[in-house]
């Protein structure tokens, strides 16, 4: 269905040199076609005047589970983590989120929800999904993962989400710290076999996003030719080298296990969370001084509601001790580039529409104000947040807090 043409007037425009500038945005259909001051609008356009808040391009989250954080009884899982996932998709948008690289979901909810997206069928950030994520038998993220063990077997894992639909694939190469009974400084899958993993996607033209702490795997996913790096944990000096020679990023996922060694909700967890975090923050800063690309993820889950994004923003920005621009622009040119999309990312023309308007404050001085989103509009389509919440009370949000 064609989407009215529009006019954001009266903005201050967050640009590609991270300042705010104000100018109105005319949108047609679901593509930007100029950024300038006093434009003019066709008659049948809409027009929303935002009165100087401050417009940004849709934050990317490079490293999300919206479709993957139920716990309840097996037999449940399935049907509960759909409905939930609807919610959890509305969310993302009313955080300013409007695409994601969605790393791994159980028996490929993420993709039944991108596809029920892209159908219009209900509302949704733009979805990149890896499926089902690989993991060995017991490995990290069991049950929920698709186990494959042996280069053979690994093969098959991967033929089946590309046969359900998958933009990508997720490994486990490592343990992790969400399982007391799990070392994140433990390796898993082996190198013959990330070899394999990587070999088959890439026959189909997919890319390979690695969980790896420890340094080993860090090294076995790069020279397989993992395009990304989630986590990181232990990298030393020669994963940074690999990093920068193979033009793979690393995706930090800091706040997360703040979150987790800040909380008496997983007391068993705490402690390694905690050091975790603190490794985190050594190797992520040697990492950026050598020059290694890096995006932003918030691995929200059930440890993680999707809308303290913004917080992993402010972890990046205090570690690097870089300018709340510098990692707005991470978090949307940057991660469209790492997830391939050349028409994100930015408000400009000949870009697609998708814009937040934030209800106050700017955020290249405080990254707090990403968290009061006005108006989503995502492919020129908008939602406002005020009429919405009108609508379903203030509290429809919280559905997957309380239960689904």
């Amino acid at each position: 269905m064609p989407v009215a043409d529009l006019l954001v007037r009266g903005g201050r425009v967050f640009g590609p040199d991270g300042s705010l500038r104000r100018a109105d945005v005319l949108i047609k259909q679901d593509t930007i076609r100029a950024v300038d001051e006093h434009l003019d609008a066709a008659g049948s356009a809409r027009v929303i005047d935002v009165g100087d808040r401050a417009v940004l391009p849709g934050l990317v989250d490079a490293h999300i589970h919206l479709t993957h954080g139920y716990d309840g009884a097996v037999e449940d899982r399935e049907a509960a983590q759909g409905v939930r996932s609807v919610s959890q998709g509305l969310r993302a948008l009313r955080a300013g989120i409007t695409t994601v690289r969605e790393l791994g979901s159980y028996r490929q909810v993420d993709i039944a929800l991108r596809d029920a997206i892209r159908a219009g069928r209900v509302l949704g950030p733009r979805m990149l999904c890896a499926g089902t994520y690989l993991s060995i038998t017991g490995g990290h993220g069991h049950p929920k993962g698709r186990a494959a063990d042996g280069p053979v077997e690994v093969r098959r894992a991967v033929r089946e989400q590309l046969l359900a639909g998958a933009d990508l694939i997720k490994v486990m190469c490592s343990g992790g710290a969400a399982r007391a009974d799990e070392s994140p400084d433990a390796s898993q899958f082996t190198a013959e076999e990330i070899n394999a993993i990587v070999d088959e996607a890439a026959l189909a033209g997919r890319s390979v996003a690695a969980h790896a702490h420890p340094t080993r795997s860090i090294k076995w996913a790069l020279k397989a030719g993992a395009y990304s790096i989630e986590h990181g944990t232990f990298l030393d000096d020669e994963c940074c080298d690999l990093l920068c020679e193979k033009g793979a990023f690393l995706v930090p996922t800091l706040n997360v296990y703040r979150t987790i060694a800040d909380s008496p909700q997983w007391p068993h967890l705490r402690e390694r969370a905690g050091s975790l975090h603190a490794h985190k923050l050594k190797t992520f800063r040697r990492a950026a001084a050598r020059g290694v690309k890096w995006a932003v993820g918030s691995d929200a889950s059930s440890f993680l509601p999707v809308e303290d994004f913004y917080r992993e923003l402010e972890e990046i920005s205090q570690a690097l001790e870089v300018e709340p621009a510098t990692v707005i622009l991470a978090a949307s040119k940057g991660n469209a580039s790492l997830l391939g999309l050349d028409r994100l990312g930015e408000v400009t023309p000949g870009h697609l529409a998708d814009l937040i308007v934030l209800d106050h404050g700017d955020p290249t001085k405080d990254l707090a104000a990403l968290s009061r989103v006005r108006y989503t509009i995502t492919g020129g389509r908008v939602i406002d947040w005020a009429s919405f919440d009108s609508a379903l009370g203030a509290g429809w949000y919280g559905l997957a807090n309380g239960g689904l």
